[in-house]
């Protein structure tokens, strides 16, 4: 099951960086949004994230106005890393959406095994809030009894991060034509270089 922190870094992240996209259910292992396809159809694109979330990428999948689902493929869910996010799935999936056409596709999944899932989930992401909301309490009477110094290495950590969204904002750029082979050569280097200084003072 997904630590509910991830969840909510990952939310945090989808709010600031993709529009369209609501929790489905109020889950935040899956995401919905509304779009048009190539041939102007009414769709909705569902992203699910797994258990395995993150080692393994969110499921992407839309489905028209009669039911009809199909999985959609993205670059980042074709070569998943650990160190993507939900965000950029879903930036991926709505370009990807809108040059679909299930008229030059296979038959459509079936959704009742989808549905189960997203029960299943909302259930363990419900109780495993529960148990969050009981262990802050504890933090916070922790906190409020003793004196809390910084926590230098989750600044560091949290710099760290922020480094990683940026790395992937270049390659997005570059990949989609607004950024020629110099600049990417030049920012993506250098902050690569920040990045792993950075890393290896943390880990060593």
């Amino acid at each position: 099951m997904v630590d509910d922190a991830i969840l909510a870094y990952e939310a945090a992240l989808m709010y600031q960086h993709v529009a369209g996209f609501q929790p489905e259910k109020n889950s935040l292992m899956h995401w919905k949004a509304f779009d048009y396809d190539a041939s102007r159809e009414s769709i909705s694109i569902h992203i699910r994230l797994q258990d395995s979330f993150p080692d393994g990428p969110p499921l992407v999948s839309i489905m028209y106005s009669d039911g009809e689902r199909y999985p959609l493929r993205t670059r980042r869910g074709a070569h998943w890393r650990r160190d993507y996010h939900v965000y950029q799935i879903a930036i991926e999936a709505q370009k990807e959406a809108r040059r679909f056409s299930r008229q030059k596709t296979a038959a459509p999944v079936q959704s009742t095994q989808f549905d189960k899932e997203m029960v299943r989930n909302l259930e363990n992401q419900k109780n495993s809030l529960l148990q969050m909301i009981e262990e802050k309490k504890r933090e916070l009477q922790n906190i409020k009894a003793s004196a809390t110094p910084v926590d230098v290495k989750s600044v560091a950590q949290s710099s760290l991060t922020q480094m990683e969204l940026e790395l992937a904002d270049i390659e997005d750029s570059f990949n989609d034509g607004q950024i020629d082979v110099k600049k990417f050569c030049n920012d993506w280097f250098e902050l690569r270089q920040r990045h792993l200084k950075l890393y290896y003072s943390l880990n060593n």
